[in-house]
Protein backbone atom coordinates (compact mmCIF):
# COMPACT_ATOMS: atom_id res chain seq x y z
CA UNK A 1 0.00 0.00 0.00
CA UNK A 2 1.00 3.43 -0.80
CA UNK A 3 1.81 5.85 2.12
CA UNK A 4 -0.24 8.61 -0.15
CA UNK A 5 -3.52 8.85 1.43
CA UNK A 6 -6.34 9.23 -1.69
CA UNK A 7 -7.61 12.65 -1.42
CA UNK A 8 -11.50 10.80 -1.66
CA UNK A 9 -10.83 8.43 1.55
CA UNK A 10 -9.62 11.69 3.86
CA UNK A 11 -12.93 13.57 2.66
CA UNK A 12 -15.13 11.03 3.56
CA UNK A 13 -13.58 10.62 7.27
CA UNK A 14 -13.72 13.93 7.74
CA UNK A 15 -17.62 13.82 6.84
CA UNK A 16 -17.92 10.56 9.26
CA UNK A 17 -15.67 12.05 11.41
CA UNK A 18 -15.36 15.72 11.96
CA UNK A 19 -13.40 15.75 15.02
CA UNK A 20 -10.54 13.52 13.45
CA UNK A 21 -7.01 14.66 13.76
CA UNK A 22 -4.55 12.19 12.72
CA UNK A 23 -4.99 10.42 9.93
CA UNK A 24 -2.37 8.12 8.70
CA UNK A 25 -1.69 4.85 6.50
CA UNK A 26 -1.52 1.46 8.37
CA UNK A 27 0.97 -1.46 7.18
CA UNK A 28 1.00 -2.49 3.52
CA UNK A 29 -2.34 -4.70 2.38
CA UNK A 30 -2.72 -6.25 -0.96
CA UNK A 31 -6.55 -5.45 -1.29
CA UNK A 32 -7.00 -2.70 1.26
CA UNK A 33 -6.24 0.77 1.66
CA UNK A 34 -6.34 1.00 5.27
CA UNK A 35 -5.93 4.13 7.28
CA UNK A 36 -5.58 4.86 11.51
CA UNK A 37 -7.80 7.44 12.17
CA UNK A 38 -6.91 9.10 16.00
CA UNK A 39 -5.22 5.90 17.06
CA UNK A 40 -8.86 4.13 17.68
CA UNK A 41 -10.30 2.75 14.84
CA UNK A 42 -9.45 1.94 10.73
CA UNK A 43 -11.18 2.57 7.89
CA UNK A 44 -10.65 -0.02 5.32
CA UNK A 45 -11.12 0.88 1.51
CA UNK A 46 -11.26 -2.37 -0.77
CA UNK A 47 -9.18 -2.05 -4.27
CA UNK A 48 -11.90 -3.86 -6.59
CA UNK A 49 -15.39 -5.24 -6.33
CA UNK A 50 -13.90 -9.01 -5.47
CA UNK A 51 -12.37 -7.30 -2.12
CA UNK A 52 -15.09 -5.97 -1.29
CA UNK A 53 -17.07 -9.10 -1.48
CA UNK A 54 -14.19 -10.55 0.96
CA UNK A 55 -14.82 -7.51 2.92
CA UNK A 56 -18.40 -8.56 3.49
CA UNK A 57 -17.53 -11.85 4.27
CA UNK A 58 -14.61 -10.58 7.16
CA UNK A 59 -17.26 -8.02 8.42
CA UNK A 60 -19.66 -11.19 9.40
CA UNK A 61 -17.39 -13.26 10.84
CA UNK A 62 -15.93 -10.98 12.92
CA UNK A 63 -19.37 -9.97 14.08
CA UNK A 64 -19.64 -13.94 14.80
CA UNK A 65 -17.19 -13.85 16.80
CA UNK A 66 -17.49 -10.72 18.98
CA UNK A 67 -16.96 -11.06 22.94
CA UNK A 68 -15.89 -15.27 22.20
CA UNK A 69 -12.28 -14.61 22.23
CA UNK A 70 -9.34 -13.89 24.90
CA UNK A 71 -7.09 -12.71 22.65
CA UNK A 72 -8.15 -9.30 20.74
CA UNK A 73 -9.66 -8.47 17.44
CA UNK A 74 -10.59 -5.93 15.49
CA UNK A 75 -14.44 -5.46 15.37
CA UNK A 76 -16.31 -4.07 12.46
CA UNK A 77 -17.93 -0.84 13.62
CA UNK A 78 -19.28 0.10 9.83
CA UNK A 79 -19.81 -1.23 6.74
CA UNK A 80 -21.17 0.73 3.90
CA UNK A 81 -24.10 -0.13 1.69
CA UNK A 82 -21.70 -0.75 -1.23
CA UNK A 83 -18.89 -2.12 0.72
CA UNK A 84 -16.91 0.61 -0.88
CA UNK A 85 -15.53 1.34 2.93
CA UNK A 86 -15.75 -0.56 6.48
CA UNK A 87 -14.39 0.95 10.21
CA UNK A 88 -13.11 -0.88 12.59
CA UNK A 89 -11.66 -0.61 15.92
CA UNK A 90 -7.94 -0.63 16.13
CA UNK A 91 -6.35 -3.58 17.87
CA UNK A 92 -3.01 -1.60 19.88
CA UNK A 93 0.25 -3.16 19.70
CA UNK A 94 2.84 -3.54 17.48
CA UNK A 95 3.83 -6.32 15.02
CA UNK A 96 6.77 -8.44 15.61
CA UNK A 97 9.18 -9.84 12.51
CA UNK A 98 9.85 -13.53 12.13
CA UNK A 99 13.03 -13.10 13.63
CA UNK A 100 12.19 -11.21 16.67
CA UNK A 101 9.88 -13.83 17.57
CA UNK A 102 11.97 -16.89 16.61
CA UNK A 103 14.87 -15.40 18.53
CA UNK A 104 12.10 -15.48 21.94
CA UNK A 105 13.27 -17.31 25.28
CA UNK A 106 12.11 -21.09 25.42
CA UNK A 107 9.71 -19.58 28.06
CA UNK A 108 8.46 -16.90 26.34
CA UNK A 109 7.76 -19.54 23.12
CA UNK A 110 6.23 -22.01 25.99
CA UNK A 111 4.02 -19.05 26.83
CA UNK A 112 2.88 -17.78 22.92
CA UNK A 113 2.55 -21.59 22.07
CA UNK A 114 0.11 -21.80 24.58
CA UNK A 115 -2.21 -18.48 23.39
CA UNK A 116 -1.63 -19.47 20.23
CA UNK A 117 -3.49 -23.22 20.89
CA UNK A 118 -6.29 -21.58 22.77
CA UNK A 119 -7.22 -19.15 20.19
CA UNK A 120 -7.41 -21.77 17.31
CA UNK A 121 -9.68 -23.95 19.54
CA UNK A 122 -11.59 -20.84 20.57
CA UNK A 123 -12.26 -19.81 16.76
CA UNK A 124 -12.85 -23.62 16.04
CA UNK A 125 -15.32 -23.42 19.02
CA UNK A 126 -17.85 -20.55 18.24
CA UNK A 127 -18.37 -21.24 14.52
CA UNK A 128 -19.27 -24.35 13.11
CA UNK A 129 -18.71 -25.22 9.92
CA UNK A 130 -21.95 -25.17 8.83
CA UNK A 131 -22.56 -21.94 9.92
CA UNK A 132 -19.31 -20.31 8.16
CA UNK A 133 -20.09 -22.80 4.82
CA UNK A 134 -22.87 -21.15 3.40
CA UNK A 135 -20.95 -17.26 3.90
CA UNK A 136 -17.84 -18.52 2.18
CA UNK A 137 -20.26 -19.52 -0.92
CA UNK A 138 -22.54 -16.37 -0.84
CA UNK A 139 -19.25 -13.79 -0.52
CA UNK A 140 -15.75 -15.24 -1.15
CA UNK A 141 -16.55 -18.67 -3.72
CA UNK A 142 -13.01 -18.63 -5.23
CA UNK A 143 -11.61 -19.61 -1.46
CA UNK A 144 -10.74 -22.97 -1.04
CA UNK A 145 -8.93 -25.26 1.32
CA UNK A 146 -5.22 -26.18 1.22
CA UNK A 147 -5.90 -29.28 -0.45
CA UNK A 148 -8.20 -28.48 -3.12
CA UNK A 149 -6.10 -25.35 -3.60
CA UNK A 150 -2.64 -27.59 -4.12
CA UNK A 151 -4.89 -29.96 -6.28
CA UNK A 152 -5.94 -27.45 -9.21
CA UNK A 153 -2.16 -26.41 -9.00
CA UNK A 154 -0.93 -29.61 -9.79
CA UNK A 155 -2.77 -29.45 -13.13
CA UNK A 156 -0.98 -26.43 -14.27
CA UNK A 157 1.07 -26.60 -17.94
CA UNK A 158 5.00 -27.90 -17.64
CA UNK A 159 6.04 -24.82 -18.15
CA UNK A 160 4.61 -23.25 -14.75
CA UNK A 161 7.98 -22.36 -12.86
CA UNK A 162 9.27 -25.24 -9.99
CA UNK A 163 5.88 -27.31 -10.94
CA UNK A 164 7.93 -30.61 -10.91
CA UNK A 165 9.33 -29.56 -7.17
CA UNK A 166 6.06 -29.11 -6.76
CA UNK A 167 3.94 -32.13 -8.00
CA UNK A 168 6.45 -34.14 -5.75
CA UNK A 169 6.21 -32.55 -2.48
CA UNK A 170 1.83 -32.37 -2.82
CA UNK A 171 2.14 -36.00 -3.88
CA UNK A 172 4.08 -37.30 -0.48
CA UNK A 173 1.66 -34.72 1.55
CA UNK A 174 -1.44 -35.30 -0.36
CA UNK A 175 -0.90 -39.60 0.49
CA UNK A 176 -0.06 -38.91 4.51
CA UNK A 177 -2.90 -35.74 4.53
CA UNK A 178 -5.36 -38.70 3.03
CA UNK A 179 -4.25 -41.46 5.11
CA UNK A 180 -4.69 -39.40 8.55
CA UNK A 181 -8.24 -37.97 7.06
CA UNK A 182 -7.59 -35.06 9.37
CA UNK A 183 -11.40 -33.64 10.79
CA UNK A 184 -12.73 -30.04 9.41
CA UNK A 185 -13.07 -26.67 11.61
CA UNK A 186 -13.11 -23.31 10.76
CA UNK A 187 -9.86 -21.48 11.37
CA UNK A 188 -7.71 -18.01 11.12
CA UNK A 189 -6.37 -19.32 8.12
CA UNK A 190 -3.76 -16.28 7.67
CA UNK A 191 -1.71 -16.60 11.28
CA UNK A 192 1.19 -15.99 10.09
CA UNK A 193 3.49 -13.35 12.15
CA UNK A 194 2.17 -10.36 10.16
CA UNK A 195 -1.59 -11.17 11.82
CA UNK A 196 -0.30 -11.06 15.37
CA UNK A 197 -0.07 -8.17 17.98
CA UNK A 198 1.94 -8.22 20.85
CA UNK A 199 2.22 -5.56 23.40
CA UNK A 200 5.61 -3.76 24.73
CA UNK A 201 6.12 -7.03 26.84
CA UNK A 202 6.29 -9.12 23.81
CA UNK A 203 2.87 -10.71 25.35
CA UNK A 204 0.63 -11.54 22.26
CA UNK A 205 -2.24 -9.84 22.62
CA UNK A 206 -4.67 -9.97 19.42
CA UNK A 207 -5.22 -11.70 16.03
CA UNK A 208 -6.04 -9.08 12.96
CA UNK A 209 -7.29 -9.76 9.70
CA UNK A 210 -10.07 -12.64 9.19
CA UNK A 211 -10.46 -12.37 5.65
CA UNK A 212 -9.37 -16.30 4.89
CA UNK A 213 -10.69 -17.45 7.90
CA UNK A 214 -13.45 -20.53 7.34
CA UNK A 215 -13.05 -24.46 6.92
CA UNK A 216 -10.14 -25.54 6.71
CA UNK A 217 -8.02 -28.72 8.48
CA UNK A 218 -5.80 -28.05 11.95
CA UNK A 219 -2.90 -28.74 9.77
CA UNK A 220 -3.59 -25.03 7.46
CA UNK A 221 -2.78 -22.86 10.84
CA UNK A 222 -0.02 -25.15 11.75
CA UNK A 223 1.82 -24.76 8.68
CA UNK A 224 1.50 -20.86 8.62
CA UNK A 225 3.18 -20.90 11.96
CA UNK A 226 5.77 -23.18 10.70
CA UNK A 227 7.61 -20.15 9.54
CA UNK A 228 8.13 -19.27 13.15
CA UNK A 229 10.17 -22.38 13.82
CA UNK A 230 9.24 -26.11 14.14
CA UNK A 231 9.82 -25.95 18.10
CA UNK A 232 7.27 -23.63 18.11
CA UNK A 233 4.64 -25.69 16.18
CA UNK A 234 5.72 -28.26 18.66
CA UNK A 235 4.75 -26.61 21.66
CA UNK A 236 1.19 -25.48 19.73
CA UNK A 237 0.54 -29.21 19.18
CA UNK A 238 1.45 -29.97 22.71
CA UNK A 239 -1.14 -27.45 24.02
CA UNK A 240 -3.76 -28.74 21.85
CA UNK A 241 -3.16 -31.63 23.30
CA UNK A 242 -5.79 -33.58 21.08
CA UNK A 243 -8.55 -30.98 21.03
CA UNK A 244 -8.43 -30.82 17.37
CA UNK A 245 -7.36 -33.90 16.54
CA UNK A 246 -4.09 -35.99 16.35
CA UNK A 247 -1.18 -34.11 14.31
CA UNK A 248 1.82 -35.34 12.46
CA UNK A 249 4.57 -32.93 12.56
CA UNK A 250 6.31 -33.94 9.43
CA UNK A 251 2.81 -33.37 7.66
CA UNK A 252 2.65 -29.45 8.89
CA UNK A 253 6.42 -29.36 7.30
CA UNK A 254 5.16 -30.76 3.92
CA UNK A 255 2.30 -28.73 3.70
CA UNK A 256 4.53 -25.49 4.77
CA UNK A 257 6.92 -26.63 2.23
CA UNK A 258 3.93 -27.19 -0.54
CA UNK A 259 2.54 -23.89 -0.17
CA UNK A 260 6.21 -21.98 -0.34
CA UNK A 261 6.56 -23.59 -3.32
CA UNK A 262 3.39 -22.85 -4.78
CA UNK A 263 3.99 -19.11 -3.92
CA UNK A 264 6.86 -19.30 -6.06
CA UNK A 265 4.67 -20.56 -8.75
CA UNK A 266 2.53 -17.52 -8.75
CA UNK A 267 2.84 -15.17 -11.90
CA UNK A 268 3.90 -11.83 -9.77
CA UNK A 269 6.45 -13.99 -8.04
CA UNK A 270 8.81 -14.59 -11.34
CA UNK A 271 12.49 -12.81 -12.53
CA UNK A 272 13.26 -10.19 -12.59
CA UNK A 273 11.48 -8.21 -9.87
CA UNK A 274 9.54 -10.94 -8.15
CA UNK A 275 7.55 -9.45 -4.72
CA UNK A 276 8.21 -9.71 -1.39
CA UNK A 277 6.47 -12.94 -0.86
CA UNK A 278 8.49 -14.69 -3.07
CA UNK A 279 11.99 -13.74 -1.69
CA UNK A 280 10.33 -15.01 1.75
CA UNK A 281 9.44 -18.23 0.01
CA UNK A 282 12.58 -18.25 -1.15
CA UNK A 283 14.64 -17.99 2.05
CA UNK A 284 12.19 -20.09 3.76
CA UNK A 285 12.80 -22.94 1.32
CA UNK A 286 16.47 -22.51 1.87
CA UNK A 287 16.10 -23.16 5.74
CA UNK A 288 13.70 -26.27 5.30
CA UNK A 289 15.51 -27.87 2.31
CA UNK A 290 19.30 -26.68 2.36
CA UNK A 291 20.81 -24.27 -0.62
CA UNK A 292 19.99 -26.08 -3.65
CA UNK A 293 16.36 -26.75 -2.54
CA UNK A 294 15.46 -26.36 -6.69
CA UNK A 295 17.71 -28.95 -7.75
CA UNK A 296 16.10 -31.79 -5.74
Amino acid sequence: MSETIHAQHEELIHNLRPDAKIIEPLGAGDINDVLLVDGTETFRFPKTDRDRSSLRYEVAVLRQLEDKLSLQIPSAIRLAEDASFGIFSYVPGRVLTSEQIMAFPEGSKQHLARKLANFMCEVAGSLSVEQIAPLRKKYIPWMTDDVAHYAKLALQPATTPHIELFKKYYEIFLKRISALNPQYFVFHNDIHFGNLIFDDDNELRGVIDFSDCGPETVYGDLRQLYRLGEDLVEEVIYNLDGRLGEIDLETVRLNAIVHEISVLMRPESQTPNPNHRAKLALTLLGQWLGPNWSEL
